[in-house]
């Protein structure tokens, strides 16, 4: 290489191993707005937030409340997904009805799962799934999924009510 010429391989983001939570939150600090903002928002500096997103920097990471800050700016709960997919469990965004009574939840989670068992019936006529149906069917699981969450505070209700 000619002195003052970079090196054309050489990138400004590293690679990070798919599914770690290094990429979750490298996805995270990137849907903030990148290392910049994101910095800002946290009130660090820009060196210490890509150090949290290094996978060859094992010992920093971005501390909870981090976490927090940047997923309620981005409006996307990536690093909590990824914790909540790691433990074997489904982050299912709840229904902003989730003050609507409990027949009223179970009477939209019946007409999202009619929604969801139709749209895989006509998917699925050609007895194959394209990457667009999967997709679409997707978004219905998790309409269904939201639905079904919404049950969840009704439900709790009722049974503290009948054990005070």
């Amino acid at each position: 290489m000619t002195a003052g010429r970079k090196n054309p391989n050489r990138t400004l983001l590293k690679p990070r191993p798919a599914g770690t939570l290094k990429a979750a939150m490298a996805a995270l600090v990137e849907a903030s707005g990148g290392t910049v903002r994101a910095a800002d928002l946290l009130g660090l500096g820009q060196a210490q937030v890509q150090r949290c997103s290094d996978a060859a920097e094992p010992r920093y990471e971005l501390k909870l409340s981090h976490v927090r800050t940047l997923e309620r700016d981005c409006g996307q709960p990536i690093v909590t997904a990824y914790l909540a997919t790691e433990a074997r469990c489904a982050l299912v965004p709840l229904s902003a009805l989730t003050d609507a009574p409990l027949g009223a939840d179970m009477a939209r989670f019946g007409e999202r799962a009619s929604k969801l068992f139709a749209a895989y019936v006509a998917a699925s006529a050609d007895q194959r799934l394209t990457a667009q149906e999967a997709g679409e069917l997707k978004a219905e699981v998790q309409a269904v999924m939201s639905a079904l969450a919404a049950m969840l505070p009704d439900l709790d209700e009722i049974m503290g009510a009948s054990n005070g």
